[in-house]
């Protein structure tokens, strides 16, 4: 079988490396002339006999082999097999597919288990790929499609995408990875982790129970490093020898760490000195990245006609995976990735407090929902999921060398954890605004995050804001009478005061009250706008910082007025001449109509998220004239 590979002029220096030792698959890459337009390819010259790899064109249907991985804690036994013959194109232009069989009894009673992608497969005692694909449920036999060597280690120099239809059609599929979560309930997994897996492209085992419980973060030993990157105690599995992680050995790639995990566990297909590549099909299809390895311990094996699945352990990061591509992901055992800390503290009145701690990925889609998740699960084992109180979150969100941007949000009480929903998606929100920004914003180091729950439950609401006056000149104050209504007959009073300005013209003006993110809303979002616009960092910033919340009880004395929203500015009341200008010039970019423009305002916080808006009329007065 011929095999070409898609590459740039250079080989990767994964290749490249196992050229300069003599164990290379390829023991020559030979640059061919194509047509133009056809781009740069690389074909493979016929390959002499090596020690360590078996070329795609030696292999023949019938040859017997093996598979190395683990079934049962973290040394690997070997799985026999049978070459059935191959798929060209398979995974991908040049990348062909070997079909196997597993033959042995151990084999046929779990056949391709998740976490066993990348499990590396041996002819004559040569490595000749990963197996990485499986036919899929309730098959006769224990089919798997295998994934060259060659191909893996050329993968800096393949696309970071899904294999395409010729693998689909052929009834193949990536063989799932082991989903290992912990510290997080089953209902919240089947609730949240499906669709975040199905979103991803990735196809995870069945194994969504927490392992040890709702709070016990797993290891081996059950001791959590408190803080990875500044000492303490590691759990057993993180104090394997550097030489533990070998072909056929279970290993993770980490999204979250800390008091939860969220780990995906397949298995090492090739490891040279510090180096190792894995799972043979990729991760997130992400390309060059920044995820966190770390060693896995498989506590068993489940088998099952529908998807048979590995249950592990998950140590703590000992090594940054590099690259998640087409054929496999590669990682380098040493560094850490950086990565976001989140803090979360959770206060109930007569409760201890709950102090949890995680590492995040960093990534500009992945990151937001991630922080969601885990803040939203800790604080419903931390409260519960019935109960009769309202939730205040408050919190910073730091960026490096810049001042915090600060992100709040309340939230009733009620069942199915819709105060935990809401909380959640006001940080997922925040999170969004910084890592998805128009302009490129520091890279986000930490978020800190205190929840405080309020008795009694539910929200107020605004049953009446009236001013104590209905006429008034400039400079004089107008008292705002406000009444709130909360859960069982509670009320409250409020009472604001506005100063007109001394510049004010006379007319009618509006006065608003509610909550300072409603008001936002009615009076055309303008915070909203100047984020939507802003040119650079400074500007977006200082959006975002005056977003309102909804636990901010606000009055605004307003007036109607034609204005813009530009490049990150108001620009308010304009005059008809000056909107004509700005419209009628070329490339003015983005711009938002303002409709109201604010004379006075005053606020107060509270504890409860308020809800319904206000609005009533008076006449500002010319200024009396000095005698």
């Amino acid at each position: 079988m011929r095999n070409r590979l898609f590459l740039t002029e250079q080989p990767s220096r994964w290749l490249r490396a196992a050229l300069g030792r003599g164990r290379a698959p390829l023991a020559l890459i030979t640059l061919i002339a194509l047509t133009p337009g056809a781009g740069a390819a690389v074909e493979t010259a016929s390959t002499p006999d090596s020690d360590a790899y078996l070329p795609v064109d030696q292999l023949r249907a019938g040859m017997r082999g093996a598979t190395r991985t683990a079934l049962r804690g973290s040394e690997p036994i070997e799985l026999e097999l049978e070459i059935l013959g191959g798929l060209e194109p398979g995974i991908g232009p040049g990348v062909p597919l070997i079909l196997c069989r597993l033959t042995d009894e151990t084999g046929r009673w779990t056949g391709v288990a998740a976490g066993m992608s990348g499990s590396p497969v041996y002819v004559e005692g040569r490595l000749v790929g990963a197996l990485a694909y499986s036919i899929g449920a309730l098959t006769k036999e224990p089919i798997c499609g295998v994934t060259p060597i060659e191909s893996m280690l050329a993968l800096e120099h393949l696309p970071a995408g899904a294999p395409p239809e010729s693998v689909v059609a052929a009834g193949l599929q990536r063989a799932p990875l082991a989903l290992v979560v912990s510290g997080m309930s089953a209902e919240t997994l089947e609730r949240h982790f499906a669709d975040l897996w199905r979103q991803l492209g990735v196809r995870a085992g069945m194994s969504l129970v927490p392992i040890g419980g709702l709070d016990a973060p797993q290891s081996v030993s059950g001791r959590v490093a408190a803080d990875p990157t500044e000492g303490g105690p590691t759990s057993a599995l993180s104090e394997l020898p550097r030489d533990a992680l070998t072909p056929g050995s279970p290993v993770s790639a980490l999204l979250v760490w800390g008091d939860t995990k969220i780990a995906a566990t397949g298995t090492v297909t090739w490891r040279e000195n510090d180096r190792l590549l894995a799972f043979g099909h990729p991760f997130l299809s992400s390309g060059s990245t920044q995820l966190a390895l770390a060693p896995a311990e498989v506590i068993h094996t489940v088998a099952s006609e529908l998807n048979s699945f590995k249950i592990a352990n998950v140590g703590e990061p000992i090594g940054t995976v590099t690259q998640d591509r087409l054929t496999a992901i590669a990682a380098e055992i040493g560094s850490t990735p950086e990565a976001v800390r989140v803090s979360l503290v959770v206060r109930r009145p007569g409760q201890p407090e709950v102090r949890k701690r995680f590492f995040v990925l960093r990534d500009a889609f992945l990151t937001p929902i991630l922080a969601d998740l885990v803040v939203r699960q800790s604080l419903l084992a931390a409260v519960g999921d019935e109960r009769d109180e309202a939730l205040l979150l408050r919190g910073e969100i730091s960026l490096a060398a810049t001042e915090p941007v600060s992100v709040s949000a309340a939230a009733p009480g009620g069942p199915l954890g819709s105060a935990e929903i809401a909380l959640g998606q006001a940080l997922q929100r925040r999170l969004v605004e910084l890592m998805r920004a128009p302009v490129e914003l520091p890279p986000l180091e930490r978020i800190e995050v205190e929840i405080d729950s309020v008795e009694p439950d539910g929200s107020w609401k605004l049953t009446r804001a009236l001013p104590d006056r209905l006429v008034a000149r400039p400079g004089e104050l107008v008292r705002i009478i406000v009444d709130l209504e909360g859960p069982r007959g509670t009320r409250q009073r409020e009472v604001l005061t506005v100063r007109v300005p001394s510049r004010a013209t006379a007319g009618r003006y509006a006065l608003f009250a509610g909550s300072a993110r409603e008001l936002a809303g009615q009076l055309g979002s303008l915070e909203e706008a100047r984020r939507r616009t802003s040119k650079d960092v400074a500007a977006y910033l200082a959006a975002l910082r005056a977003e309102p919340t909804n636990s901010r009880l606000e009055v605004r004395l307003v007036r109607p007025a034609e204005g813009i929203v530009r490049d990150g500015h108001e620009y308010p009341a304009l005059p008809n001449s000056a909107h004509q200008l700005v419209r009628s010039r070329p490339g003015g970019g983005e711009m938002y109509r303002a409709r109201w423009l604010p004379i006075a305002t005053e606020a107060v916080e509270l504890t409860r998220a308020i809800e319904k808006v206000s609005r009533a009329f008076i006449d500002i007065l010319p200024a009396e004239s000095p005698r």
